[in-house]
């Protein structure tokens, strides 16, 4: 009973001591990640570069990805400096590609459901395609952020 009371009492008021204390990060784990994220995009970039040097056949396939590499690239940049930004300001979009393709994920969403309410498909196949859709539209507002 005294191991239960004190952890759940700890357990609750930890939050509200720290939230009173304005106990903060150190911002060095935020930093890291940023630093990971870029050079990690970088490299990506590197390589597709490369191998659309070397392989001709494909360079359309490689324009596209070294493209949203680069958009990456460009909206952790954007995010390092817009850390003084709103919330309401990082929410937008922020280039037209991905404003488009939160659309395309919309339009897709919007199709299933009328699917279902078609009969065309199940509510089965509607949850498993509509999990991918929203996984997808997640990672998409992710990248925005």
């Amino acid at each position: 009973m005294v191991i239960l009371v004190t952890l759940v009492a700890q357990g609750i008021t930890l939050p509200f001591l720290i939230r009173m204390l304005n106990v903060k990060g150190d911002g060095k784990a935020d930093c890291e990640e940023y630093i990971a994220r870029v050079t990690a995009n970088q490299a990506a970039v590197a390589y597709l570069e490369d191998l659309a040097k070397s392989d001709p056949e494909h360079r359309e396939q490689l324009n596209l990805l070294q493209a949203q590499y680069r958009e990456r690239l460009a909206q952790l940049e954007s995010s390092e400096d817009a850390a003084g930004t709103s919330t309401s300001e990082r929410d937008r979009p922020t280039s037209p590609f991905h404003e488009f393709a939160l659309r395309a994920l919309r339009v897709e969403h919007d199709t299933l459901i009328d699917l279902r309410n078609k009969h065309r498909i199940n509510d089965e196949t509607l949850r498993s395609v509509q999990r991918d859709v929203d996984l997808a539209e997640t990672r998409l507002i992710e990248r925005e952020r």
